[in-house]
């Protein structure tokens, strides 16, 4: 099970992630993670679960956390089975700010996601953003840019294109976001 986590992160926090696995209250003999999805990070492969499926962890033991052991936390919980959860641990990334290069997918993958809430978060707080980080990951990583446009597009078409016109929907003005970062 720590293997997991263990690849979703780069090596460098190798010791970092392996002391919070034991904190968190993964279950036995039960499924924790769903498959992963593959980006780079500085060129290192990572493997990162698309969700997790384990309660939070508890907030004594959050608190008692470095502010590193707390961004890879909430990078954890990001991808959390429960939209609630994923909103909550975003907040926390965001209101920290965007420090750290490796904190980057786990922000643009929840933009391809169909919770309008969390896309709304984002987007009234781009600029807790690091455009740098954000330029380099889209393009270190072109075939999951790809996939997170065409996922907004996507939502956008099944869920809430008779709410929102393209040009009030927040997902379009992410993917202009990212646009502008690349072009930048």
């Amino acid at each position: 099970m720590g293997n997991i986590l263990n690849k979703a992160f780069p090596i460098s926090l190798k010791q970092e992630v392996k002391y919070i696995q034991k904190k968190l209250p993964l279950k036995l003999f039960s499924q924790n993670f769903s498959h992963p999805f593959q980006i780079f990070v500085d060129q290192e492969n990572l493997f990162i679960p698309e969700r997790i499926y384990f309660n939070e962890i508890s907030k004594d033991v959050y608190e008692s956390l470095s502010i590193t052991q707390k961004t890879i936390v909430d990078c954890i919980y990001t991808r959390h089975c429960d939209g609630f959860v994923r909103e909550k641990y975003l907040t926390n990334l965001l209101e920290r700010g965007h420090y750290d290069y490796w904190v980057s997918p786990f922000i643009i993958k929840l933009t391809g996601e169909y919770v309008i809430e969390i896309l709304s978060r984002i987007q009234k707080q781009v600029d807790q953003l690091n455009d740098a980080f954000i330029k380099d990951f889209l393009l270190e990583n072109p075939p999951f840019h790809y996939l997170i446009t065409q996922r907004i597009i996507s939502y956008w078409n099944y869920y809430y294109r008779w709410d929102y016109s393209k040009e009030i929907y927040v997902g379009f003005d992410l993917i202009k976001y990212y646009t502008d970062c690349i072009e930048s």
